[in-house]
C-alpha cells in the first residue's frame, strides 16, 4: 500500500497536496499528522494522528496523487485515525 504525505499549498491550510509516496505506515505517521492512503485504484483514505472532527477536514481540498485534480469526498466518516474517503474524478 502507499502512503502520502499531504502539505500545504496555502496560507489558510485547506489546499493539501501530496508528497512523494511511502510504504511504511509507521514511518510515515511518525513524521506527518495527515496522509492519504490509497483504498483502491483512484480511492484514497484521509489518516491522522491528531484530532480530528469530521468538520475540521471536509473543507479541505484534496489533490490526486496522479494527476493533481481536487479529490471527491465520498464517505466523510471518522473513525479512529481513519477520516473521510475520497475519489479522483479524473483518474476514476
Amino acid at each position: 500500500m502507499k502512503y502520502y504525505p499531504l502539505i500545504d499549498m496555502d496560507s489558510d491550510g485547506i489546499d493539501k497536496v501530496p508528497m512523494f509516496p511511502y510504504t511504511d505506515k509507521a514511518a510515515i505517521s511518525e513524521r506527518h499528522h495527515l496522509y492519504l492512503a490509497e483504498d483502491a485504484l483512484h480511492n484514497f483514505r484521509l489518516y491522522t494522528n491528531e484530532p480530528y472532527s469530521t468538520a475540521d477536514y471536509r473543507v479541505y481540498k484534496v489533490h490526486c496523487p496522479y494527476c493533481g485534480a481536487v479529490l471527491k469526498l465520498i464517505s466523510p466518516t471518522r473513525n479512529g485515525e481513519k477520516l473521510g474517503l475520497y475519489s479522483c474524478p479524473n483518474c476514476g
